[in-house]
């Protein structure tokens, strides 16, 4: 990157990739709470092979992205991945929460 672009993409860099970690601790927990203990290795084990599918998905993506549009189009994205990915995984929480008829309810 030329002059100063390099600062802000790595502020970018570093905001997108702190929003992961809480999705795949959150992810943990989850299965931890619900998973039958005699099922718990298996559900790590799909767990963590859904996340490595998903990140070759992204990043095969942003290859293209990057290839079609530049880096300053992809530098965006991730900005906005960075707004979106949590909203998207709020979402079944809360309406979970929901059907449960209060907070902290859902199981």
């Amino acid at each position: 990157m030329a002059g100063g672009r390099a600062v802000p993409a790595g502020v970018v860099l570093c905001a997108v990739g702190a929003a992961l970690p809480p999705v795949v601790v959150a992810a943990s927990v989850r299965a931890r709470r619900d998973v039958a203990p005699q099922h718990l290795t298996s559900a790590f084990a799909w767990l963590a092979s859904v996340s490595a599918a998903g990140s070759a998905a992204g990043a095969a993506l942003a290859g293209r992205g990057v290839d079609a549009l530049g880096a300053g189009a992809a530098a965006a994205l991730a900005a906005a991945a960075l707004v979106a990915v949590p909203a998207v995984v709020a979402v079944p929480v809360l309406l979970a929460r929901g059907r449960a008829g209060r907070w902290g309810a859902a199981r």
